[in-house]
């Protein structure tokens, strides 16, 4: 009788870590799946970050070969106006291209 109810004790036990057991197992199972789905988020974050970084690197090499035409078109600009204003004072004075065009036609 002793025997019995140590039997039926040890088996109670042995039902109750079972089950503490089975839920343990889902409980694991459940925390994998959404260490997984964070794993997954974590992963397109990256993915995320790392094409906004490329797309910041590419917009930053736009910028400056942006800066670097703007540069040779005011060099180019300059240029141009240096020699318009050249241009504007030898012929400010055509007398004397007339004076020297007339002493050679006589």
């Amino acid at each position: 009788s002793q025997l019995k109810m140590e039997n039926l004790e040890l088996q109670n036990r042995i039902q109750n870590s079972a089950t503490s057991l089975g839920e343990n197992k889902e409980r694991i199972k459940i925390l994998k799946n959404k260490m997984q789905e964070q794993a997954h988020l974590l992963l397109c974050e990256t993915g995320q970050k790392q094409a906004l970084q490329q797309d910041n690197e590419s917009l930053r090499r736009q910028y400056e070969s942006l800066v670097k035409m703007k540069d040779d078109l005011q060099d180019e600009k300059d240029s141009l106006e240096h020699k318009y204003h050249s241009l504007l004072s030898t012929s400010s004075h055509p007398e004397k291209k007339r004076a020297t065009s007339w002493a050679v036609a006589e």
